[in-house]
């Protein structure tokens, strides 16, 4: 067989390649138009990351909270393309979540830790929503997780608060790093202010799967923003880099690595 396979010609090799990729780009685009008609977003313009934002906001505003998180689980366990694109939906389940609710520790009673705790960073999100990031006063960001420490400090419910401080930061400041990164340095110590700084480098990332880019996204220079980012940022900006290099090479992880 080996042998045959050796004389065949070039042609021939990218032919049957390109016959063994036919049922997984089947599988992947089914899985797309799926998750298409689903979310009814029948837009081809629209970025289907959108379409989830979109519509599970919709859900929570129109249904409440808890049956948007209802059925955001429910169309997950069909659908692999929202299961891997949930968190940025949870966000917005969190912002209509701290309106429902009134607060944030009434929110987090309520709290979904699924899709890598994108509700609690959404919470965060609306408490700190129309302020103006110069006017928060340190002392109000270093109180603002207090309630989420009742189960421990450096608990998943604690991190997910401080990590959610830095998303918010980049919501209010109109995606402005490092102002961000330099109001995450008001928090109580180098283990939340390293938390934050995380989340402030996560928002810029997810800003380039909706309609609102950072102009702190990698172009020419794939180390960008971690390329002009303090010593001390440089780690946490890494941890979420990998995706935009991959993005940006086609997934290619010969060349990302």
């Amino acid at each position: 067989m080996i042998s045959i396979l050796r004389k065949l010609p070039v042609p021939a090799y990218i032919v049957m390649m390109l016959l063994l990729c036919i049922p997984a780009y089947v599988k992947w685009t089914e899985s797309r138009l799926h998750s298409r008609i689903v979310h009814h977003c029948y837009d081809p313009k629209l970025m289907l990351e959108e379409c989830f934002l979109t519509y599970y906001q919709r859900e929570a505003k129109a249904q409440g909270v808890e049956v948007a998180l209802k059925k955001l689980h429910r169309h997950m366990k069909n659908d692999p393309t929202l299961t891997t694109n949930c968190h940025e939906s949870m966000h917005e389940i969190g912002h209509v979540a701290y309106d429902e609710y009134g607060s944030i520790a009434k929110a987090y009673a309520h709290a979904d830790y699924s899709c890598w705790g994108g509700y609690l960073h959404g919470v965060i999100e609306e408490s700190l929503r129309g302020k103006n990031l110069k006017d928060i006063p340190g002392d109000s960001l270093r109180t603002l997780c207090d309630g989420s420490k009742a189960k421990g400090k450096k608990s998943f419910e604690h991190f997910s608060c401080v990590h959610g401080i830095g998303h918010a930061l980049m919501f209010i400041s109109d995606n402005d790093l490092p102002q961000a990164l330099i109001r995450c340095d008001d928090l109580a110590d180098t283990w939340e202010t390293g938390q934050c700084v995380n989340g402030a480098f996560m928002q810029n990332m997810f800003s380039k799967y909706n309609d609102h880019h950072s102009k702190y996204l990698p172009t020419s220079d794939l180390h960008f923003p971690c390329s002009i980012a303090r010593e001390k940022d440089q780690d946490a900006c890494y941890q979420v880099q990998g995706r935009l290099i991959l993005d940006a090479l086609n997934w290619d992880f010969t060349k990302g690595f």
